[in-house]
């Protein structure tokens, strides 16, 4: 191979490393258009996206760790939990004085409510002087509610004979009431002071007027789609539709199922734990004081 075509032969190599180059460089550029086109297009499609939804304060987010804070501290979450509480009052039987047991519990609830700042709801069933009250809210609240029922019991002149609390149930999804109200039903028999039930009937009978309860939650909501107004005949309405039997009133006011004064002592009191060693002095001498004062230990 003489000069000439070695020198012609290493120019067309350069030529084609030129145009090889200038091949990759465009295909890189075009890859790099089209990347940029589809980030950009990303980009825009999360732009409207955000856009086209309701703008949510860092504040307004809901965690797990805050709600179970509140749950904790007594305060309720965005997606309220109530508890229910479920109690039976037996009246003073007294034709001399009329007692306006409504009026009594109503004016406690809408005072608490409102220095608390907390809903109540739930219904008051009277019967003679027997009355069945199933109030939603806070546990915390309830229970101030069962603080005064305890209270008021122990007055000189209370209006209570008997106070029953029949059920206690914490952490509902929902209400069954929207509202408080109360209603009456006209008394008939005699009154007893106790029943032969066993625990399981007597407990049956409980969770049978509990039921009862809810089944008229169920019709007021019904009632109040159709009216849109609460009335005194509607409470009326509810009142007929619970009304549980004497026998079952008998069985639920009975001392066998849990007092006011039983729950009190359990739940409300401060615990104080007495030990038998506790209960006369002086007080025997424990192992230590033994082993520490003795000349000759074990």
């Amino acid at each position: 191979m003489d000069e000439k075509d070695r020198q012609r032969l290493e120019a067309d190599e350069q030529e084609l490393h030129r145009r090889l180059r200038e091949i990759i460089e465009t295909e890189s550029a075009e890859m790099s258009r089209v990347d940029d086109e589809v980030v950009r297009y990303a980009l825009e499609e999360i732009e409207k996206e955000r856009k086209s939804k309701p703008k949510i304060d860092a504040q307004e987010r809901i965690d797990l760790y805050r709600i179970v804070k509140e749950i904790r501290e007594g305060r309720q979450p965005p997606n309220e939990i109530v508890s229910r509480l479920f109690v039976m009052t037996k009246l003073l039987d007294n034709d001399k004085v009329k007692i306006d047991i409504e009026n009594i519990i109503y004016t406690w609830i809408r005072e608490t409510s409102a220095s608390l700042k907390t809903t109540l709801t739930g219904f008051l069933w009277i019967k003679g002087i027997y009355c069945l009250h199933l109030l939603e809210g806070d546990s915390k609240v309830l229970n101030l509610f069962l603080k005064y029922l305890y209270d008021e019991s122990k007055k000189k002149d209370t209006i209570y004979t008997s106070i029953v609390v029949l059920a206690f149930n914490e952490e509902n999804p929902s209400r069954w009431f929207h509202h408080w109200g109360a209603g009456d039903v006209l008394w008939t028999g005699q009154h007893r002071e106790d029943t032969d039930k066993n625990d399981n009937e007597m407990h049956e009978t409980v969770w049978k007027t509990y039921d009862s309860f809810y089944q008229a939650s169920l019709y007021l909501a019904q009632k109040l789609e159709k009216e849109k107004k609460i009335t005194k005949n509607l409470w009326k309405d509810m009142a007929d539709k619970i009304n549980p039997g004497n026998e079952e009133l008998y069985i639920m006011s009975s001392h066998h199922l849990m007092s006011i004064q039983e729950y009190y002592e359990l739940y409300l009191d401060d615990l104080e734990i007495e030990l038998d060693s506790e209960l006369h002095f002086p007080q025997n001498p424990t192992m230590i004081d033994i082993l520490e004062y003795n000349d000759n230990p074990i």
